[in-house]
């Protein structure tokens, strides 16, 4: 199913962004329902995936992917002078 959606800020009333709202909010509900129909009748092939948290270390860290790890700096103050032309 494809839902297109055209709203007008204009020229639609609120009644109408209102009645839109409640359609999305059936349409979630059906899709939701479906799902967990679909869940019930093959638990076998349910999946939990867990997402894993990068270990870090300390100065030198590095991801799982072997990426170093540069910390976040505040550089707003050297910016504002690099680009006022300050020294």
């Amino acid at each position: 199913m494809e839902v297109k959606i055209s709203f007008d800020t204009q020229k639609d009333s609120v009644e109408e962004l209102k009645k839109l709202v409640a359609n999305l909010q059936d349409l979630i509900a059906q899709r939701e329902n479906r799902q967990q129909a679909k869940a019930e009748q093959n638990p076998a092939e349910q999946h939990s995936y867990s997402q894993a948290e990068p270990s870090f270390s300390n100065r030198s860290k590095k991801t799982d992917g072997g990426c170093q790890v540069i910390p976040y700096q505040d550089m707003t103050a050297t910016m504002e002078s690099i680009f006022s032309g300050k020294k």
